[in-house]
């Protein structure tokens, strides 16, 4: 007899930090109740509004969200954290502390039977040049270096002032909808190439890897 696929849970975009106090509530009150032992938790992107580790220092903000995070691995549910824009930075206090399987960027993963290329969204198709550079600054090696340099307390304080500036927070629905497309049609590409399952947070497409 075939043995089921575990489930994946997959959440996006929560933003924490900068969202209402009820949101986070919510969040913490998910963890706590809905992943199972032997579930896989997949967090792709955006998990919180910011999140950048230095060597000794983590959010102290987010500390709540942690230990909920912490618990919910100690009870048996595999966690998968795919860096979005606002938080590719994480590093050894997610792999090593917590036992999450961090990806700054987009990665490759069986998950519930099926082998799924796995991205935030964000970077992989810009609608403007502004967009992409942006995303290329915030990942180069020389800026994480410089940032690190920063003292906490300034580090945080200046990724406050530029959040909305990570993403595009266009309400335009022309832009929105041209956008979709763009990864739409971006996942439909690599299904035709490597035939896989391609989440992204704006854009999903499923195939059976077997099929």
């Amino acid at each position: 007899m075939s043995v089921p696929p575990a489930r994946c849970l997959v959440v996006a975009d929560a933003h924490l930090g900068q969202v209402p106090p009820a949101t986070e509530a919510a969040f913490h009150a998910f963890l706590d109740r809905v992943p199972q032992p032997g579930d896989h938790l997949l967090i792709n992107g955006d998990l919180f509004d910011f999140w950048f580790e230095y060597r000794a220092v983590v959010p102290r903000k987010h500390f709540a969200s942690i230990a909920r995070l912490q618990q919910t691995r100690a009870r048996g549910v595999a966690i998968t954290f795919i860096g979005g824009n606002h938080d590719r930075w994480g590093g050894d206090f997610l792999r090593r502390d917590l036992g999450i399987a961090f990806y700054a960027g987009e990665t490759e993963l069986d998950l519930a039977g099926r082998h799924a290329y796995i991205a935030h969204g964000d970077g992989l198709t810009e609608q403007h040049w502004s967009g992409a550079l942006l995303h290329r600054v915030t990942r180069h090696p020389l800026t994480i270096w410089a940032f690190r340099k920063l003292h906490p307390d300034l580090g945080f304080w200046i990724a406050a002032k530029l959040s909305g500036k990570l993403a595009d927070n266009t309400r335009d629905k022309a832009v929105l909808n041209r956008a979709a497309r763009a990864q739409a049609e971006y996942a439909r590409g690599l299904l035709e190439r490597r035939r896989y399952a391609v989440v992204t947070r704006d854009a999903i497409e499923l195939k059976s890897f077997s099929a």
